[in-house]
Parts: C-alpha cells; sequence; structure tokens
C-alpha cells in the first residue's frame, strides 16, 4: 500500500473523531489511532465474518492516509485482518485495494458503532478502558 492510499469512514463517525482525537485530554492522539482502534474492535465482535459494507458517502465523510498508521503495529495488524477476512494474501495486492479498503471500513464502522454504543455519547478513557477489559476472554487468559 501506497501513502496516499486512503480509507474513509462515515461523517458520523468524523464528527466523533473530530471530538475525540488529535489534542489534549483526547481519547486518541490521532484519527488513524481511532479507526485502528475501531477496526479491532469491530473484528473482535465478528471476526468469522466480514461486516455488511457500509456506504461512506462522499459528502461529510472522513478519511485516513495509509501512511498516518504506524508500520510495526497498525499496518501488519491491519493487513493480517484483510488476509484473514478475504482468505487469500492477493488482497494486498494493487488489483485489489478497492476490496482491502471494504473490509477495513467495515469493520471500523462495525467498531465504531460498538464503541459509540459502549460510550452512550460520554467518550472518557475509563469507558475505553472497560470496553478492553469486557472484550478480553478471561476464560483463555488462566
Amino acid at each position: 500500500m501506497h501513502n496516499d492510499f486512503r480509507l474513509y469512514y462515515s461523517k458520523h463517525a468524523r464528527e466523533v473523531y473530530d471530538d475525540n482525537c488529535n489534542g489534549e485530554k483526547k481519547l486518541f492522539p490521532q484519527k488513524s489511532d481511532m479507526f485502528f482502534w475501531c477496526v479491532a474492535l469491530g473484528y473482535k465482535s465478528s471476526p468469522n465474518q466480514v461486516p455488511p459494507s457500509i456506504a461512506v458517502s462522499e459528502k461529510g465523510r472522513g478519511e485516513i492516509h495509509w501512511g498516518a498508521f504506524d508500520d510495526e503495529i497498525q499496518k501488519p495488524f491491519l493487513n493480517m485482518v484483510a488476509v484473514e477476512c478475504h482468505k487469500d494474501f492477493k488482497v494486498l495486492g494493487s488489483d485489489n485495494y478497492d476490496k482491502f479498503r471494504d473490509i477495513l471500513q467495515a469493520y471500523a464502522e462495525l467498531g465504531f458503532t460498538v464503541l459509540s454504543t459502549h460510550m452512550n455519547g460520554n467518550f472518557e478513557p475509563e469507558k475505553l478502558m472497560e470496553i478492553l477489559i469486557e472484550s478480553m476472554d478471561i476464560e483463555n487468559a488462566e
């Protein structure tokens, strides 16, 4: 993926991202971090089936350049999610950018829905930690 490759998220998600990223006392340091977290949460919620794609209209949507993601953790994880869901490494090829984008956007929107539902309009670090703790598989940790 080249750094100009873009991933998109819905207008509603953009508004929440804008309010909760980039600044002191914000939930996430960057919008790419929130998008990444939403993909991870969405994947955790539906690991065996890609959620239905949600049409992200151009009007008011948000976008993140691939270059904004961390090379050591975020990009490999996002690639892994796409490969696991597509069941083929070809999804990482330039001929499949749209499929790659669709998979990640679908998981990000599902994760955003889960996150928003749990936060209930009150985006605080403590509530984010609650989601993290709840999503852990305690039975397998022992």
